[in-house]
């Protein structure tokens, strides 16, 4: 199977690599004028924000550290590689209609719900601090909102004007001069951490502040992107024999070759995380049944049916052959059909 057939180069800006819907591909980020040398591996596809996997980082081509996640948002790191900071300027929120007491025996109503990490900081490639959205305490009315499909704001600065620095300010919201991390928020917050001491250190209006400082460093991120042919459908068993045909055996049915038609049973595999050594480390099955072919799989999930199904994959061995090269696992989902 070939594995490797394409290798992009791409160059994006710290707000402008948001939140990743496609497919996910194995990446180089250099960082530090090369010095910082980042390999972010996927275990799989993605079809949503968050996918699980690894990211190795090395300083002058010595390997120092792994973080035990793929990363889609934008992040950089300090000059010796020790720390890495990621940071998500679009977040997710919530719409409601929660009326509470004013105190003046009035009522206000609060419609949105924000939420969300804003600012993760990794020491060694361990979790070290992460700042909330509310912690950065940003006027929620400067920011820039999508209501359509995925629901997220945006805290990033934004140019209301178009001079050199506020355009500067809107491609590159976030840098770091020293130990200390400076974010520019879409209020004309310009907030700062203490990278060692994870700790907010002072607010100061941004464009009035960096235009006295309109040289502070403009951070690109430039990555190469692997695409990688994926593997299609869950690996065999080992001996050759397909998981559909051993869960047959196991519910005493029979494999429906992938007809979902003639299918009584259908099992969705949301995750079945398989390692180099055969083993699945995770697995989620959640099966529906249904009456009669005429009719829909129901939408509730059978729960202790799945917890069955979870239990078997877990003892069982798998063939490898069908993980990509680079990832040392692989994070396979699909849906298996019986009758």
């Amino acid at each position: 199977m070939k594995k490797l057939f394409t290798i992009l180069l791409t160059i994006i800006t710290v707000s402008g690599w948001a939140t990743s819907w496609g497919p996910v591909y194995p990446y180089t980020l250099k960082t530090e004028g090369g010095k910082v040398k980042c390999c972010a591996v996927p275990y799989g596809p993605d079809d949503g924000p968050y996918w699980p996997g690894q990211t190795f980082v090395y300083y002058k081509n010595k390997y120092l550290y792994t973080v035990e996640k793929y990363f889609t948002n934008p992040f950089f790191t300090s000059s010796n590689g020790q720390y890495l900071i990621e940071i998500d300027y679009q977040l997710g929120y919530r719409e409601g209609s929660i009326l509470y007491s004013d105190g003046k025996g009035g009522y206000t109503q609060d419609t949105v719900k924000y939420d969300g990490d804003a600012v993760t900081i990794y020491k060694d490639g361990i979790h070290f601090k992460t700042f909330s959205f509310h912690e950065l305490h940003i006027d929620t009315s400067a920011l820039k909102f999508n209501r359509t499909g995925y629901r997220w704001f945006d805290w990033s600065y934004s140019a209301k004007d178009t001079t050199y620095l506020q355009r500067k300010m809107e491609y590159s919201p976030a840098y770091l001069e020293g130990d200390t991390l400076f974010l520019i928020a879409a209020d004309n917050q310009l907030i700062s951490i203490k990278i060692p001491t994870g700790k907010i250190i002072s607010r100061q209006p941004a464009y009035e502040t960096l235009i006295l400082h309109p040289d502070y460093p403009l951070i690109k991120l430039t990555r190469k992107i692997y695409k990688v042919r994926y593997p299609e459908g869950l690996p065999k068993l080992k001996g050759g024999k397909t998981v559909e045909h051993g869960l047959a055996e196991l519910l005493h049915l029979k494999p429906s070759e992938g007809n979902q038609d003639s299918a009584s049973l259908q099992i969705y595999f949301r995750s079945f995380l398989i390692n180099k050594q055969g083993k699945c480390e995770d697995v989620d099955a959640n099966p529906s049944k249904r009456s009669g072919i005429r009719n829909y799989f129901e939408h509730e999930y059978d729960h202790q049916l799945g917890d069955e199904i979870e239990k078997w994959i877990m003892q069982q061995t798998f063939v490898t052959r069908t993980i990509p090269r680079r990832p040392k696992k692989f994070q396979y989902s699909t849906l298996v059909y019986l009758k």
